[in-house]
Parts: structure tokens; sequence; C-alpha cells
């Protein structure tokens, strides 16, 4: 049985109309980063880290305050480095399972279709590996998958992506 509870929102929809946030490199603002999309926050321990997307790369930056970030560095903290990732990657899910922190996305590969990759960092800034095929491909009657959701509690994972179908139409699956 899984309990649900409100906690904070990592709905990539809902941060249209967010509250102004800061993300800062050095003191500084980062340009174009506040306003970077598909934000996604975790608990790890005593840190707070939010994931989001620029120009088809990932980053990954810590709480200082509420509503204030920061980067260690100007690196993303995930590119685009394989065939299926061509395009970008985008979407990111961070989740802290107490041991590593694992960044599940949406990877879109020269064709325009879209996977679920799945990268761990164990290291202090987060790095993040990445594997050399995708989690979960689109296969049969789904051309297309995105949006990952990813919840972990008590050794168990639940993985809710939006599939598209050949039809066009757009469902949930959960894996």
């Amino acid at each position: 049985i899984i309990a649900v509870q409100s906690s904070f929102c990592d709905n990539p929809q809902a941060w249209v109309d967010r509250e102004p946030i800061s993300i800062t490199l050095n003191g500084n603002d980062v340009p174009g980063h506040a306003s970077g999309s598909g934000p996604s926050i975790v608990e790890q321990g005593a840190r707070r880290r939010m994931a989001y997307e620029v120009d088809g790369e990932i980053f990954v930056s810590e709480e200082d305050a509420p509503g204030e970030f920061f980067l260690t560095d100007s690196n993303p903290a995930l590119i685009p480095q394989e065939p299926y990732e061509a395009l970008s990657v985008g979407d990111p899910e961070l989740v802290w399972d107490g041991n590593f922190l694992l960044l599940f996305y949406t990877a879109r590969d020269d064709a325009g279709v879209r996977s679920i990759g799945v990268a761990m960092s164990t290291e202090e800034p987060p790095v993040f590996m990445n594997s050399n095929a995708p989690s979960l491909m689109p296969t049969g009657d789904v051309v297309s998958y995105d949006a990952p959701s990813v919840v972990y509690r008590d050794g168990f994972w639940l993985l809710v992506v939006r599939a598209t179908l050949s039809s066009g139409a757009t469902e949930l699956h959960a894996f």
C-alpha cells in the first residue's frame, strides 16, 4: 500500500504561475535559469535540490533559502550524449533513495522519438552518468514516452509516464 500525502509541487505545468525564484552561481544571477522548465524538487537529507531544463540540458541546483537556489558550477548535470538523446534531455524528475540521487528524464532522439532515461549520481555535487540505452522505449501502439513521475518508498518504485499512441491519443502508463 502506498500512502499519498501533499508535499512540494514539482508539476511542470504549475511552474508557469510560480512565485519568483533566483538561481545564482558565485552570488550572481544565472541568465535564463530562473525561467527554466520542468522543475523537480527533492529532499536529500538536510538538502533540498531542484532539477530543471534549460535549452535541452538539465541542471541541478541546491536551495539556499526559500525560493533561492544556487549552482556549484556552470556545467549542466546532464547533457545529451547518446543517440537516444540526440535532440535533447528534459522533464527532469529527481529521486533520492537514501543512497543515490537518481535523475529520470525524457530523452529525444534525432527522429523526435521520446523515451525515458535514468541517470545516477554518487558524487557531491551531483554528476550524473547516463546509460547507453533508454530505460523505457516506446513499443507496439506507443510511439513516445515522456514526462516521468517517480515515487520511491520502502524499497518500492513507481514510475508513471505519459504515453503517446499512434492514434495521437495520450494516456498515463505506470510501471
